[in-house]
């Protein structure tokens, strides 16, 4: 028993020798690892505070870069205000500037847009002006002549033209004055006998009338009194017995008078062409651009050349239908007993006034508010420059009993309007 106990003990002392020795290898093993990590937490302390150090020094550059960055920043964007600031100012500059230039060119363009405006309508007008002196003579013609016509009484010849589809025709007083009988030949050759309606022999005017024809064709009259100088015009007759023949030219002046050769009084209302007529022309129409009568064909210069004369469509008209509703014409005058006279350069300076435009009275009786040497200067505000003026005025426009305001230059240069009432006549050569 005890001989096992002492057995036992003994394992017992070996064993716990062992695990004593053992106990102490691992401590020392365990030191020594304790050591080796000892020593590599010093090293990683040590590396940890130099990379600290290392993040520490990075983090203060970078903290003053970012100090500069800042500075850097803050300075540019100082300059960038100062920038818009500037650019600020010259924005509202420059918005002043293209107020003031937006205000000069509107103004610029309506003056340019006023100009044009102006070119256009003298451009207008100049075509209208070169549209009106151009006249296509074949076409007019063409048209016009199924309208003219020849008067005969198988020896004197003369022209017209039909006024109405009803047959009446117009041509001059002078040209069926000593007619027995009347023959007419129209544009497709028939003929047929015309009766005398009526005429008046101071304005030249006849008025004739066809029976039983159809298709008649009449030309339209144009407004004598919107008569330029220059504009185009064709006259279309049968001059000397030459069937249907046609002469251009121009209008030289309007509101002509003229005393005509064998008779004792002035015609007027007159307008002056060059285009040629001869005997057998009268009567025959006058036309313009627009195929529309101006006149018709009346007188020669025979002293001059290129001076014809054709009384106005507006004379013929009102002629003609108070020959055709009343069966006559009556003429309106001035009052009284008078006898008028152009100026002459001459009188202008006698007299003071220093102007040659006018009419003269040289005789002035029962004529109220006129005396001998007074000028007439003016007729219802309508410049008077020579007697023609005044007398084509009253026969185109005026009839008996109706007023005119007669402006004058009486003796003592003092300017006054006389009011007269026109009485029937006419102008008598003296």
């Amino acid at each position: 028993m005890n001989k096992k106990l002492i057995i036992i003990f003994s394992c017992l002392i070996a064993i716990l020798f062992l695990m004593v020795g053992g106990l102490g290898y691992s401590s020392f093993y365990l030191n020594s690892k304790i050591d080796t990590l000892s020593d590599e937490q010093k090293a990683f302390e040590t590396d940890t505070t130099n990379k600290f150090t290392v993040v520490q020094d990075n983090i203060s550059k970078l903290d003053s870069s970012l100090n500069a960055f800042k500075t850097d920043t803050a300075n540019k964007f100082t300059s960038v205000q100062n920038d818009i600031t500037i650019l600020g100012s010259n924005i509202t500059t420059l918005d002043a500037k293209l107020a003031t230039f937006k205000g000069e060119t509107t103004e610029h363009l309506t003056t340019i847009d006023s100009n044009v405006n102006n070119l256009n309508t003298k451009l207008a007008d100049l075509a209208t002006k070169f549209a009106e002196s151009t006249v296509n003579v074949r076409g007019v013609y063409d048209e016009a002549i199924k309208s003219v016509c020849l008067i005969t009484d198988g020896s004197t010849l003369g022209s017209g033209f039909i006024y109405s589809a009803d047959g009446y025709i117009i041509t001059c007083w002078h040209v069926i004055r000593n007619m027995y009988y009347i023959d007419v030949v129209l544009h497709d050759g028939s003929v047929a006998r015309a009766k005398v309606i009526g005429s008046d022999k101071y304005s030249d005017v006849a008025v004739l009338q066809l029976t039983g024809k159809s298709g008649l064709k009449p030309l339209n009259l144009a407004d004598s009194d919107a008569l330029f100088c220059g504009e185009s015009v064709m006259v279309i007759g049968n001059p000397l017995g030459i069937f249907e023949s046609v002469t251009y030219g121009i209008i030289s002046r309007t509101r002509a008078m003229i005393d005509v050769s064998g008779f004792s009084w002035l015609v007027s209302n007159l307008i002056q062409i060059d285009a040629p007529t001869n005997p057998g022309n009268s009567g025959g129409p006058v036309v313009n651009n627009k195929g529309q009568v101006v006149g018709i064909a009346a007188y020669t210069n025979s002293s001059g050349e290129g001076i014809h004369y054709a009384i106005s469509s507006n004379k013929i008209d009102r002629v003609a239908r108070a020959i055709i509703d009343e069966g006559s014409f009556t003429n309106a005058t001035l009052p009284g007993k008078w006898t008028l006279d152009d100026i002459t350069p001459d009188n202008a300076i006698n007299k003071g006034i220093f102007s040659c435009f006018g009419a003269i009275f040289t005789m002035a009786q029962d004529i109220e508010g006129v005396q001998v040497n007074d000028v007439a200067i003016a007729v219802d505000g309508i410049a008077i420059k020579e007697t023609a003026d005044l007398f084509s005025y009253i026969a185109e426009f005026k009839s008996v009993d109706d007023t005119i305001t007669l402006t004058v230059i009486k003796s003592n240069y003092v300017v006054v309007d006389v009011t007269l009432t026109l009485v029937e006549g006419w102008v008598f050569l003296e």
